[in-house]
């Protein structure tokens, strides 16, 4: 509930800003495509005073993530340009694993399972605004234009463990693992959130009649918060066993290119990378009990490329 009254309150001030870039807009365009995304997120947590620095890490890879993205931008009156962006993805595939270490440095791991992580979503909506400035070549007749930008985004990962398989047991330990081989039920859900204001700049170059071709790069401050609900955990409090909160940062590397078909109707190709990461934080632990404790956070990464195809259309 949190992240949707956050994000549902952000698209209404976009909307408001948007609504009124459009009456004063004199270009305007909507970009909508299709794309495959690959990622990956990691955390770790540290074990206390007397405990390992790694006490605990989790990590899921090779996300197969299929999105849908539109965008709007706006060439204003006064020289400057607008822009929002919606995304959302489907992890179709995925892979989980959860270690549990007695040692520093994730030596004397005494547990470990290897889950599927796929069944859940990502979610990203970025704005932005700057001027446009134009640099026209006399001799070719083309443009280049530099827009440095500066924005709000908010991005989501909904990520979920389930067909847990023990590879690493220790049933003498305290707490017990299951016994290697696979254990019903797990169902557990572990959801983040990044969000904050950004800064970049982009060229935009015309290398033919029809072809215009970009690079973009974003720097991002973010404040992250995560919460989880571990469901085979009777020790933990349900539906948010714990939490994460921490303060962050990412950077973001795009290149793109156009070809305009005919009329106002352009061809979009992209390739993105994102590379996301926290400073050590804390994790609030929640008992069934009703007792708190919270431990030192490490560090969380979430890193990405996608690749998207996709239609432009000016009016």
């Amino acid at each position: 509930m949190r992240r949707w009254v956050k994000l549902g309150a952000i698209l209404l001030v976009a909307t408001a800003a948007l609504a009124d870039a459009a009456t004063a807009a004199s270009e305007k365009a909507l970009d909508f495509g299709i794309g495959y995304r690959r990622a990956e997120l990691d955390w770790n947590i540290g074990g206390g005073v007397l405990g390992p620095n790694i006490i605990s890490e989790l990590t899921w890879s090779d996300l197969e993530i299929i999105e849908l993205r539109g965008k709007l931008t706006f060439d204003l009156a006064n020289e400057s340009y607008l822009e929002a962006s919606l995304t959302y993805g489907s992890i179709t595939d995925g892979k989980n694993q959860d270690s549990d270490y007695d040692g520093n440095d994730r030596t004397l791991e005494w547990s470990r399972s290897e889950n599927d992580g796929d069944g859940d979503d990502v979610l990203d909506f970025a704005a932005g605004w700057g001027p446009r400035l134009l640099y026209p070549n006399a001799a070719t007749g083309r443009t280049l234009r530099v827009t440095p930008l500066i924005g709000f985004s908010y991005h989501e990962q909904n990520l979920r463990m389930t067909n847990g398989y023990q590879t690493i047991a220790s049933p003498a330990h305290v707490p017990p693992t299951p016994p290697v081989g696979p254990f019903p039920g797990l169902n557990s859900t572990f959801d983040a959130e990044w969000w904050g204001p950004w800064f970049g700049i982009e060229l935009q170059a015309e290398t033919g009649t029809r072809f215009t071709v970009s690079g973009r790069f974003e720097y991002h401050l973010a404040d992250y918060y995560a919460e989880a609900n571990w469901n085979l955990r009777n020790d933990f409090a349900h539906p948010k066993s714990f939490e994460h909160e921490a303060d962050g940062s990412g950077y973001v590397l795009s290149v793109g290119a156009r070809y305009q078909t005919r009329g106002t109707t352009s061809l979009s190709a992209d390739f993105r990378f994102e590379d996301w990461s926290t400073d050590p934080g804390i994790i609030r632990f929640f008992g069934s009990d009703g007792s708190v404790g919270v431990q030192r956070l490490n560090e969380v990464n979430w890193e990405s490329w996608a690749i998207k195809l996709g239609l432009q259309h000016c009016f």
